[in-house]
């Protein structure tokens, strides 16, 4: 890659979390830029990681996609950790 990406939340945690939904390829990819040339980051996941981890602070999580949509037609937007 010559340019750096911009990446989206989901890439981004899965990369600073060694997570395994990024594949080798594309982690190693991500890992070869050097400290001057690191992907780029959009404003809304510095927010949207923010909230994630105000919200676990306070016990509580994120609704994820494998959440239900109530009967009321609402998505909730938290729900107490169990």
């Amino acid at each position: 890659m010559n340019a750096a990406p911009l990446l989206d939340t989901h890439i981004w945690l899965w990369w600073l979390l060694g997570d395994s939904s990024l594949k080798g390829k594309e982690k190693s990819s991500l890992d070869e830029f050097d400290s001057q040339t690191r992907p780029f980051l959009c404003d809304v996941s510095i927010c949207e990681a923010a909230l994630a981890a105000a919200a676990q602070a306070h016990g509580l999580r994120l609704a994820t996609r494998g959440d239900r949509i109530r009967k009321s037609r609402l998505v909730a937007l938290w729900k107490p950790s169990i």
